[in-house]
């Protein structure tokens, strides 16, 4: 960090050049403890994605932020094929334990979500 910019190298295009009242006044300090978690889901392709967006109203409710100005839980699609659609639900919590948080994640769009039925 400089004395009037702070320079951040971007993994694709080069470097960002931002001043330093900017950087302070948007900094966000996340509480000890909170770890970004990333579940991965698939999903039939018949479920559209906005039903699985909409079960992100439950992942919110079992994943409330950890602290004022970190962003809930949401939905980034990856990949959709002809059978399936695939996803990441990206989400903090003070869980540090992975296969907690997946299943958590897990269940609460699962019970949100049902495949319609195929004739």
């Amino acid at each position: 960090m400089g004395l009037t910019y702070t320079l951040i190298a971007l993994d694709t295009v080069g470097v960002a050049k931002l001043p330093n009242g900017v950087v302070i006044q948007t900094l966000v300090v996340l509480p000890r403890g909170a770890v970004l978690h990333r579940v991965r889901v698939t999903f039939p392709r018949a479920v559209r994605v906005s039903a699985v967006e909409g079960a992100m109203a439950q992942v919110a409710s079992e994943f409330p932020p950890p602290s004022a100005g970190v962003p809930g839980p949401r939905l980034e699609v990856t990949d959709l094929s002809a059978s399936t659609g695939d996803g990441v639900v990206v989400l903090w919590s003070l869980t540090s334990e992975p296969g907690v948080v997946r299943d958590r994640a897990m269940r609460a769009v699962l019970a949100r979500v049902d495949p319609p039925a195929v004739p």
